[in-house]
């Protein structure tokens, strides 16, 4: 069987399983949009237990706490950030709150999806929202881990990470991938 071949139906097998597992820990896992969340902008669960969005409210985060979401991850710059006090609502709501700003395609570096990749790595089991300002940045993170960390072919991971929001991004994104 050739290399490639082989590393595609690995990167499946991986795929599966981990959904497998997510299932077996949750059984009340986040499959579609909450009612509690549909006006939560560019809301999207790519897969069970993931959802991917622009910025939520304190009310949204607890919404999603009760949906049983367990973790935050956010890609906003510092600047979107000036007066939301995103990690004290998601602290309130008993959220796992982490940060990495993502300001824009230059900050879409090896050392940011690698500290986003051992953040999904270390959480992969739990109920997950991963939020930018659209849903962009994380579509970008994704699709960069899925080819620098999970052997994904450039072609598969520009694919995952448009169905959590890639857009705009996607230029800078594929740029990084022929690097």
């Amino acid at each position: 069987m050739e290399v490639p071949m082989l590393r595609r139906l690995l990167t499946l097998l991986i795929i599966v399983v981990s959904g497998l597992v997510m299932t077996v820990a949750h059984p009340k896992q986040i499959s579609k949009i909450p009612e509690s969340l549909q006006n939560m902008a560019n809301i999207r669960v790519p897969v069970p237990g993931r959802i991917s969005a622009g910025p939520p409210t304190a009310e949204q985060l607890t919404a999603f706490a009760a949906e049983g979401g367990e973790v935050v991850i956010n890609l906003q710059s510092f600047e979107e950030l000036q007066d939301i006090p995103e990690a004290s609502w998601a602290a309130e709501a008993n959220l796992d709150y982490f940060h990495i700003p993502i300001a824009s395609g230059d900050d879409l570096t090896r050392e940011a999806v690698a500290q986003f990749d051992q953040i999904v790595t270390a959480n992969r089991s739990r109920q997950m929202l991963m939020h930018c300002g659209s849903g962009n940045r994380v579509g970008a993170m994704i699709a960069l881990r899925a080819a620098w960390h999970q052997g994904a072919t450039a072609a598969e991971a520009i694919a995952l990470g448009e169905q959590y929001g890639l857009a705009s991004l996607k230029p800078r994104v594929e740029s990084l991938l022929n690097e």
